[in-house]
Formats: C-alpha cells, structure tokens, sequence
C-alpha cells in the first residue's frame, strides 16, 4: 500500500500457522520499520487504521493539487475559494526539517486527523505525535491558527468552499467561534450583486419602494 516516493508504503505479512503477523514499512527517507503483533485481531485493527490514514491522506493531497505545490512554492488559490492546509510534522519542524503535505481543508475533520496522523507516521521522527497547521490558502478574510482544531478547519473551509469570498469575511467579522452566527450566515448573505446598482434595485424590489 502507497509508495515510497509519496510520503511511504506498508505492506502486510502473515502466516498461516500461527496468529498475528507483521507490518512493514519504508518511508520517503528510506527510514524502514516493522510492528510485530500476536493477535489477529490487534494485526486487524493495526492494519485498518493505517489504511484508513492513507487513503485519506491520497484523498486531501490529490483533491488539494499537490502533486504541483510545495512548502517553499505556495500558490495563492484565494480567488478560486479552494481553502487548503499545509500539516506538518512539529518535531521535525523543531529539528530543521520540514516534512508535511497540502490537504484539502474541506474534508471532514476525522479525514483531515487520520490524514494527519499518515504524515506524521512517516516524518525524519516516526515516533513525532504532534503536527502543526504550517501554511494555508484560499480561506480569504479568515485567520487560520497554526494549533487551530480541526473541527474549526473544516467548517470554515467548507462554508467558504460553498459560499466564496462572502462567507471567508463573514468569519473575519463575526469570528470563528461564534458557533450560532456562523450557522446563521444564509439569513444575513443578500446575494453577489455586479454592481452598487444592481443591489440598490434589489433591495428597493424587496421593499416594494
């Protein structure tokens, strides 16, 4: 599963005489390492959860167009209202080294953790348990915080993705944590309008002036 030259692969081993089994791995660095467990169920579960933190990692990093950008080559997607995220792995970080990827900041926030926990598991420290929101683009008036939840992250990114440019300032002006104006932006937006006119005619038709 995966490859080495995207972030790593892990592969399964297992024996039919006996329970349990191994799972192998090499990352981008060529850093190789193996988990050996007893049980088949502890293999099971071990090899369900990295699968799922893969396939959401492709998932993020293929939906974000990374195959085209970088960390020292951002690209500002602001005007296309794609909001995006750069995770990287903090100890590394803290090391000299940057290792992370570009996500798609619209997927659900269990996606986004899992694919989180892909880039750590195959960062210079393998071991590394913290990961930091290093860079980000296309959430307009917004402020995303390198520590900011993941849960935040994707209902902004999912707003701003559905509304545009309206709705990355809505959250600029009322704040990310204003649970109740956030989910009440419909009742506020008017609507995009080409010109000072056209709104000036739409609000004297909506009062019947």
């Amino acid at each position: 599963m995966g490859n080495a030259e995207d972030m790593g692969w892990f592969g399964l081993l297992t024996d039919r005489e006996r329970s349990g089994g191994m799972i192998l791995s090499q990352n981008m660095y060529g850093r190789q390492r193996v988990w050996e467990m007893y049980s088949d169920d502890e293999l099971r579960q071990r090899w369900e959860t990295i699968t799922n933190e893969q396939a959401c990692y492709a998932t993020g990093r293929a939906r974000a167009g990374s195959s085209v950008r970088s960390e020292s080559d951002p690209v500002d997607r602001m005007e296309t209202f794609q909001p995006e995220i750069w995770i990287g792995n903090l100890s590394d970080y803290n090391n000299g080294r940057l290792h992370g990827e570009w996500l798609d900041a619209t997927m659900e926030p269990d996606e986004l953790s899992a694919a989180a926990s892909f880039i750590l598991r195959n960062g210079h420290d393998p071991d590394a348990e913290e990961w930091a929101i290093m860079d980000y683009s296309g959430f307009g008036g917004a402020q995303i915080d390198a520590y900011e939840s993941l849960e935040t992250v994707s209902r902004l990114a999912q707003g701003i993705a559905e509304h545009g440019e309206a709705f990355s300032h809505w959250v600029a002006y009322v704040g990310e944590y204003n649970e109740e104006a956030l989910e009440n932006f419909e009742d506020h937006y008017l609507g995009h309008f080409e010109s000072t006119e056209a709104y000036v005619e739409h609000l004297l038709e909506e009062s019947d002036a």
